[in-house]
Order: structure tokens, then C-alpha cells, then sequence
């Protein structure tokens, strides 16, 4: 299992993530020293779980908005996530 997976699209921030973030067998995360903002506005929405959502989404939009990332208008749903994958698999062919 993965946190976030490199080259598939993000649900929350536009466009394909460059990030691969997983929990190693030895009990930390793994990131390879690095994470670019984009994953960080993803890996956040997806994460962060409250009672506030409304609060989340304040704060998540604001973070973004000041790390120039740029979210979705609405979330990306599984199916749509597995076009654009089907998508760019025929187009490397």
C-alpha cells in the first residue's frame, strides 16, 4: 500500500503525481528525501481526517493557494482516476 503513487493522478490537486510515498516494513514512511508541494496538498487532503471539514477545506485551500498548487474543482472518483491512466498507457504505445 502506498500513500501516494508516482505517475497516477492526484484526486485533489491537478495533474499526475511525481511523488511516491509509502510506510517501509521497519515502521517509518518512505519518501526518498523528497516531496513536492503538490503531494503535500494531496497527501493532506486525503489524510487529514476532523470533525471540521469545513476547517480542512479552509485551511488546505489557503496552503495551496500560497504554494501555487492548483486543486480540482471536484474531487477525482476512481473511475475517472483509471481513464486517465487507461488513457496514458495507449498513449506511450
Amino acid at each position: 500500500m502506498s500513500y501516494i503513487r508516482l505517475g497516477w493522478p492526484m484526486k485533489y490537486v491537478k495533474g499526475i503525481s511525481k511523488d511516491y510515498v509509502f510506510p517501509d516494513h521497519r515502521g517509518y514512511v518512505e519518501d526518498y528525501d523528497r516531496i513536492t508541494d503538490n503531494g503535500l496538498v494531496e497527501l493532506l487532503f486525503l489524510y487529514w481526517k476532523t470533525d471540521d471539514e469545513l476547517f480542512k477545506q479552509h485551511v488546505l485551500k489557503r496552503l495551496a493557494e500560497r504554494l501555487g498548487v492548483e486543486l480540482r474543482k471536484k474531487p477525482l472518483d476512481g473511475r475517472r482516476a483509471s481513464n486517465h491512466v487507461m488513457k496514458r498507457g495507449r498513449a506511450s504505445r
